[in-house]
């Protein structure tokens, strides 16, 4: 059988397949045959970034309008799912009779949970379930090379998402070798914190330079390349250093848009990461009863971006998953053999998350930034009206279930 590790983020998804029980088979990535991240577009025969190239109008694309979970909207969705069998297909040489299909999906919604299971049960995936993306991050980590020692007790994890960042911890027992997660957090959310708001942030300062070449076709277009500028800052010498832009549109702009991470601190997204990173790590810690961790580590293609890093620094080293982006559907192919029996039953992780709101942290000292807005507004388009998107349907609807299953820490639902 083979195993097909999926991570079903709600712009893009990473994908992995291992064949074979051996530890020493590595899961390997399959894209869309020009990038590792596969886009959440169709338009006809053309899928992920062929569709990207489409007018709005003429493809489903995940990213229009943005917002938070997993894309499980009719047509588009199975479509997709459809087309991502098909390039499994592909890219196994025709043996796709027994592909199994483990989702990272965390979003605390039943329901899309559920639907997630039917698309990829649909799509001809057999034994699909869906996988929390903290349980995802650990499993990478624990057999993706040399990242976890044999004497370490706690790990913490940041799993920075695309539109929102995750939170987990787990106490783990070392027995004969092999470790036994003994002990975990529930998971704290961080919404409105990841990778879809940055790039759309990139993507809206090029646009603002070129307004007449950036239609609806480039615009999707536009967004590998942002997500191309994380390595660029991550890569900058320091804070202040100044990055032109040379992707898309470039030659038909008198001046193309510059970045630095030292603005980029205070994009809405960026400061609302700042603020309650350090503190929701704190406290996963404390929930395992370790206050002072060794190290956190960072997964999830926001990962890629300088920062989680500098926002978690606060509480304890932190080191970055190999590949990132890909690491959580790594974890996910290795699941079912190998990490699935390390868990002990009934673990707090398998609760509903948290939103860090509610758990009434104070800002870290370090950050001389004002909380961000609510995180329907933060959805909006950069410098336009939230209330009026909101009202235009352009963000997330108030039928959308998502932001509903998270609770407070005394076990009350909290509603944004």
């Amino acid at each position: 059988m083979i195993v097909v590790g999926i991570d079903y983020q709600p712009v893009h998804t990473a994908v992995c397949v291992r064949e074979g029980r051996a530890p020493g088979w590595p899961p390997v990535s399959v894209g869309d045959g020009r990038r590792a991240l596969i886009a959440n577009a169709i338009a006809g025969s053309a899928w992920s970034g062929d569709a990207l190239g489409y007018p709005l109008q003429e493809r489903h694309w995940a990213g229009s309008p943005l917002r938070p979970g997993p894309w499980i909207d009719a047509p588009g969705a199975p479509l997709f799912w459809a087309g991502l069998r098909a390039r499994l297909k592909a890219f196994l040489g025709g043996q796709t009779a027994s592909l199994r299909a483990t989702v990272v999906e965390s979003s605390g919604d039943p329901y899309a949970r559920a639907r997630v299971v039917d698309l990829a049960s649909g799509a001809g995936f057999i034994n699909s379930t869906c996988l929390l993306s903290g349980r995802a991050a650990l499993t990478a980590a624990l057999y993706g090379g040399e990242t976890v020692k044999a004497s370490t007790q706690t790990l913490l994890f940041a799993v920075i998402g695309a539109c929102q960042t995750e939170v987990f911890a787990y106490r783990l027992e070392w027995r004969r070798e092999r470790p036994w997660v003994v002990a975990a957090s529930r998971p704290i959310v961080i919404t409105s914190a990841g990778e879809a708001l940055w790039c759309r942030q990139v993507v809206h300062a090029v646009k603002e330079r070129c307004p007449e070449g950036a239609d609806d076709r480039r615009d999707g277009l536009l967004w590998p390349a942002a997500a191309e500028m994380s390595a660029c800052l991550t890569a900058a010498e320091d804070d202040a250093e100044v990055l032109e832009w040379s992707g898309p549109l470039r030659d038909q702009m008198p001046a193309p848009p510059q970045f630095s991470r030292a603005e980029c601190y205070l994009w809405d997204s960026v400061v609302r990461l700042d603020r309650y990173l350090s503190e929701a790590l704190a406290h996963a810690a404390r929930e395992v009863s370790n206050p002072a961790p060794a190290s956190v580590l960072l997964a999830g293609p926001g990962a890629r971006w300088p920062f989680a890093a500098r926002a978690a620094a606060p509480v304890a080293p932190v080191s970055t998953l190999d590949a990132p982006e890909l690491a959580l559907a790594r974890g996910a192919a290795w699941w079912p053999d190998f990490a699935e029996p390390l868990f002990l039953p009934d673990l707090a992780d398998e609760q509903t998350p948290l939103l860090v709101e509610s758990l009434r942290l104070e800002p870290p000292a370090h950050s001389p930034h004002p909380s961000a807005g609510p995180f329907l507004e933060q959805l909006g388009e950069p410098g336009r009206d939230a209330a009026s998107e909101r009202d235009s349907g352009q963000t997330l609807g108030e039928d959308w279930g998502l932001l509903r299953g998270y609770v407070d820490p005394q076990g009350d639902t909290s509603e944004t």
